[in-house]
C-alpha cells in the first residue's frame, strides 16, 4: 500500500502522471488562480526564486515540471506568516548631493 504524502491540509492530489509537463499558460493558472499571474510576473519570480525555472523542451518551446510548482506553491503557503520585505533597494541615480 502506498502512503499518500501531504505536507500541507490544503494540498491537492494530482491525478496527472509523473513525466507530464506544465505549458506556460497553465503555470500561469496554476500560481494566480482565476486570475492568471502575468507572463512577466513568472519570469521575475523565477529569477528571484520564487518560482521553479523551466525546461528547455526545443529551441523555442519550455515547460515546467508540476511536482517543483507545487512545492514552490507550498513553501508560499507556509511562509506567508513570514513579514514581507518594506524596503526595496533604490533604483535610478542616486540624489545629487549639494555641497557649500
Amino acid at each position: 500500500m502506498q502512503d499518500e504524502l501531504t505536507d500541507h491540509p490544503t494540498v491537492e492530489t494530482s491525478t496527472e502522471p509523473d513525466d507530464e509537463l506544465w505549458d506556460r499558460q497553465k503555470v500561469l493558472e496554476y500560481f494566480g488562480g482565476t486570475k492568471p499571474i502575468h507572463l512577466s510576473t513568472l519570469y521575475r519570480g523565477v529569477n528571484d526564486g520564487r518560482y521553479p525555472p523551466p525546461i528547455s523542451v526545443s529551441a523555442n518551446v519550455v515547460r515546467w515540471i508540476p511536482c517543483e510548482c507545487r512545492a514552490a506553491r507550498q513553501r508560499m503557503i507556509a511562509a506567508r506568516g513570514n513579514p514581507k520585505l518594506t524596503t526595496l533597494p533604490r533604483r535610478g541615480r542616486p540624489p545629487r548631493r549639494i555641497t557649500p
